[in-house]
């Protein structure tokens, strides 16, 4: 099963190799065990039938447990997905419910999730200077941005990511990109804000989300592009060649990676989804049903 497409919103059940090894491991010791118990019976009774009987019933009764518990489990992230209008009361962590796109202001009610937030925002801010200047198409204002001291926009832009995030309203009634061009001044241009108020909330979801994933012990996600022109590597798109962020971190062909498994423990050179300068792709989270099963 597959949620609505979407960056970070698609939860995917796959029952792993090891889910039908081990049930198989279960139905074999339970038929042995029967098959004993029908020579106890023959040798007893005289009934060997009766013992060929309890072990037939018995690989059947695991082939239905196996099913009946898939199918529950399935069940459970489908009402998962339908709790949106009722976020509050979740039937499933806040953790899961995060990685479906349910509003942000109704899933950070806590203090630990609270102090997620800003890490990521914090994280992320740091990383406004990497912007390069054929990304905004001005290089007056990206040099604007990297002659600040960081002291002057860091605490102010990672304040305002969060409350966006949050869903809050912001000073003055200013959207996020005009509230970002009040922060860094009037040298900064329109579309570079606009840039920026991008580029910081991917890499504020792909922090959160991994933290996320890793915590209910999703181990894996598929990496999922937007299969646009404007994917990095993409036969005739608009960056067909993989590029620097001001000389610090290369953007990958993200065009390759499209459909592939990733582990969160073992990232990338240019880090997860949406984490390099300006990617818009989303990591697409293999749930494995036996971590859900035999915890």
């Amino acid at each position: 099963m597959t949620g609505r497409k979407g960056p970070g919103v698609a939860l995917p059940v796959l029952p792993p190799r090891d889910a039908g090894k081990l049930m198989l491991r279960r139905a074999n010791n339970l038929m042995t065990l029967l098959l004993l118990l029908g020579g106890v019976v023959e040798f007893a009774f005289g009934h060997y039938g009766l013992g060929l009987a309890l072990a037939c019933i018995g690989l059947l009764m695991c082939r239905i447990l196996y099913k009946h518990s898939t199918k529950t489990t399935e069940q459970k992230i489908r009402k998962a997905h339908s709790s949106r209008q009722n976020a509050k009361t979740p039937r499933w962590p806040r953790e899961v419910i995060g990685t479906m796109g349910l509003p942000t202001s109704e899933i950070y009610p806590t203090r630990k999730e609270q102090l997620l937030l800003a890490k990521a925002a914090f994280a992320a801010a740091r990383h406004i200077r990497d912007i390069p200047a054929e990304y905004v198409g001005n290089a007056a204002s990206v040099e604007h941005v990297r002659a600040l001291p960081e002291s002057d926009y860091i605490d102010k832009t990672a304040s305002t990511m969060i409350a966006a995030m949050k869903q809050e309203s912001l000073p003055e009634g200013r959207t996020l990109a005009e509230q970002i061009m009040a922060i860094f001044g009037r040298q900064i241009t329109e579309e570079h804000a606009m840039f920026i108020a991008r580029d910081q909330l991917s890499k504020i979801k792909s922090t959160i989300e991994e933290a996320q994933c890793r915590e209910i012990g999703v181990k894996k996600y598929i990496w999922r592009t937007m299969r646009d022109a404007r994917v990095v590597g993409t036969p005739g798109g608009m960056y067909r060649a993989p590029t620097d962020s001001a000389g610090k971190r290369k953007h990958g062909n993200h065009y390759e990676r499209e459909g592939k498994t990733f582990a969160w423990s073992d990232p990338p050179p240019d880090g997860h989804p949406g984490q390099s300068c300006g990617c818009r792709c989303y990591a697409e989270p293999v749930m494995d049903v036996e971590s859900i099963l035999y915890p």
